[in-house]
This record gives structure tokens, C-alpha cells and sequence, in this order.
């Protein structure tokens, strides 16, 4: 029995530090490079957007400053057949936070985000496609 127990507590380390070899313990943030549709109005800015990966979601983190609450769709176009998210941004500066599957994400040919859906509004941000499957590695 004392021969065994050496035997059994290498074995434990040893799935202990595979486990952690696997899972990446702090998401590498990448910048996401975007472009904006020409009639983008101007009391809607857009700062940096973030993207980080844990392997199985992508959180990303938009900063935005809207003079009125409006709602925002990120979806792959035309329809949004692989991803279509729906959320909300108030007025003022805020930090949009939300989370795609990577495995979503990994299908999508292009990405675009809409802010307002009136016909007035066409507020579109064409996101990298590149940068977003750089940050999902």
C-alpha cells in the first residue's frame, strides 16, 4: 500500500496540471478593428471594441456614447442565420458586454451590428471578421 500512494497522488498532479494546461487562465483581450456604414449619425460614437475568448464564448466589450437609448442587433448578414443577438444601450457612455459562442462565431463569413431598427436609422458597424477568429485561438 505505501508503494501505491506515491503512484496515486503523481496521478492526481498530473490531471490537475493537464486540466490546467487546457484551459487558458486569463482570456488575452484583442482590439477589433471596424468600420462604419456612411450614414452613421453623429450623435452615436463608437470607442474601442474588445474581444476575449475563454475557448467556448467570445465576451465582447464595446464602449459607446449614444445621445438616446436604442436598441442594437450583432449578427452575421444578410438574416443573421448562424448568430443573431438583440440587446439594448441607454443614453450616455457605457460599456456594451455580451457573449457569442466561438463555435457560432467561427461560421460567420462577416459581422455586422446595427444600432436602431426605424428605417431612418442606418447606425451599421462592419466588424473584422480577421481580428474577431484571431481572438477565438
Amino acid at each position: 500500500m505505501k508503494r501505491l500512494v506515491p503512484f496515486l497522488a503523481f496521478g492526481m498532479i498530473a490531471l490537475f496540471l493537464a486540466a490546467c494546461a487546457t484551459a487558458p487562465a486569463n482570456p488575452k483581450p484583442r482590439a477589433i478593428n471596424y468600420s462604419l456604414s456612411d450614414a452613421f449619425k453623429a450623435d452615436l460614437k463608437i470607442g474601442q471594441i474588445i474581444a476575449l475568448s475563454d475557448g467556448s464564448d467570445v465576451e465582447f466589450n464595446i464602449e459607446i456614447e449614444s445621445e438616446m437609448g436604442r436598441q442594437f442587433s450583432f449578427f452575421d448578414p444578410p438574416n443573421g442565420d448562424n448568430v443573431k443577438y438583440i440587446g439594448s444601450v441607454s443614453a450616455g457612455k457605457s460599456t456594451l458586454k455580451f457573449a457569442i459562442a466561438a463555435a457560432d462565431l467561427k461560421k460567420m463569413k462577416e459581422v455586422t451590428m446595427r444600432f436602431g431598427f426605424s428605417e431612418e436609422d442606418r447606425n451599421f458597424i462592419f466588424l473584422n471578421t480577421y481580428d474577431i477568429k484571431r481572438a477565438i485561438q
